[in-house]
């Protein structure tokens, strides 16, 4: 009678000792922040600034690039800018990608100029892509 009784209780541990039954530990769910950042850098990078017609007819846009993340540094940052007419039709875009580093809690001016598109009334640009470190 011990040992059925032995064989039981080994035959029960055994069966629940499964690796596949074990609860994950808490740091095995939870993404850190590093990682979260990381895996969405268009919700931690913004582009700001203001755009003017220069005497050649170019159209300069000064753009400052902002890291809001608290850990992860990005780099090559794509921005897309947008030529719109005075209807508000969009007549066509341009991308430029800053070769930079953008660490966290930092920005970085920068100055683009491009001929644009004739009639242009204003302009719109946003990130559309940036890597993590």
């Amino acid at each position: 009678m011990k040992h059925y009784l032995y064989a039981s209780i080994l035959l029960l541990l055994s069966a629940c000792g499964g690796s596949s039954d074990k609860p994950l530990l808490y740091h095995e769910v939870v993404m850190t922040v590093e990682e979260q950042e990381k895996a969405n850098p268009l919700q931690f990078v913004s582009a700001s600034g203001q755009w003017w017609e220069n005497l050649l007819g170019l159209y300069v846009m000064e753009v400052t690039v902002k890291n809001d993340a608290v850990k992860a540094t990005y780099h090559d940052v794509v921005l897309e800018f947008r030529f719109y007419s005075k209807t508000g039709t969009l007549m066509g875009t341009r991308q430029k990608t800053f070769y930079e580093y953008f660490p966290p809690q930092k920005q970085r001016t920068f100055k683009v100029k491009y001929e644009g598109y004739r009639d242009t009334h204003s302009i719109g640009w946003e990130v559309i892509q940036a890597s993590a470190d």
